[in-house]
């Protein structure tokens, strides 16, 4: 397909009026350079545009993704926000809370059972003791494989 510019030209140089370019003089060929010249410029100025546009449209597609990957790390953190509350929300993510310095005995250590039986005692004086919190420690208990005294002693 024939550019603006071609046909233009075309038209110009034909001599369907019975007249060419020949016969406007120097001012109209004037006035031709000076088309040409405003005509190169304008190619000039879209090719620009052109450039800027696919840098523009690249630049998106490089927000749009860096926006997918924010909003993926919006939903990770609000997951992991959320883990952590259900974590928080038991005896020890109160005392994290509130600053509180506490201990954490796993029952695999050799300790485990003195400790705990001294909870247990001050708990049952205090009255905070439940006939439920018995039975799990009772549960519990039969299913520990406690250490010997020998290995909380060397310990």
């Amino acid at each position: 397909m024939a550019s603006w510019h071609d046909l233009f030209l075309e038209f110009w140089r034909s001599d369907i009026h019975g007249w060419g370019p020949e016969e406007y003089g120097a001012e109209h060929s004037l006035a031709m350079q000076s088309f040409r010249h405003g005509y190169e410029a304008a190619k000039h100025i879209i090719k620009q545009l052109e450039n800027r546009l696919a840098a523009a449209q690249l630049a998106g597609d490089a927000l749009e993704s860096q926006l997918f990957e924010l909003a993926e790390n919006e939903r990770s953190s609000r997951a992991e926000v959320e883990r952590l509350r259900v974590l928080l929300d038991n005896r020890a993510g109160k005392l994290l809370k509130k600053d509180k310095f506490f201990l954490v005995v796993a029952n695999d250590e050799p300790y485990f059972s003195h400790v705990y039986d001294l909870i247990r005692k001050h708990e049952r004086h205090h009255g905070r003791w439940s006939e439920d919190d018995e039975r799990m420690y009772c549960e519990q208990i039969a299913k520990w494989d406690w250490p010997n005294e020998s290995e909380v002693d060397d310990g």
